[in-house]
């Protein structure tokens, strides 16, 4: 559960992105709920069947193989992917400091180098 609250950075991106901004609280509301239930039965399943013992790292509690390298690959494109997702807000608020307009990319890109 402790990976869904790392999304609070992208929030004030998806407010300001919002068509109606009044819905914000029971868009997040609403997600929040969505991951409750998502998460609680891979969670309940993963301990009915292994109990404790898993390792802090569950990838150390894999055994060694093709899953294993599989999760680590997948571990890694995540952390790549997010990487863009997470600097939003900064960049976004870096943006307004510098008075770069939320136009077109084409015309920030623009701003950017001259």
């Amino acid at each position: 559960m402790q990976y869904s609250f790392s999304g609070i950075s992208t929030f004030p991106t998806v407010h300001a992105d919002m068509a109606n901004k009044a819905k914000f609280k029971f868009a997040v509301m609403a997600n929040y709920l969505l991951l409750i239930f998502v998460y609680s039965p891979v969670m309940a399943v993963t301990y009915l069947a292994f109990g404790d013992c898993v390792k802090e790292d569950i990838i150390k509690s894999l055994t060694p193989g093709h899953i294993t390298t599989a999760c680590q690959i997948l571990m890694m494109i995540h952390l790549i992917t997010i990487f863009p997702i997470m600097i939003n807000a900064p960049n976004q608020y870096l943006e307004q400091l510098l008075n770069i307009s939320g136009c077109k990319a084409s015309k920030r890109l623009y701003d950017k180098k001259f």
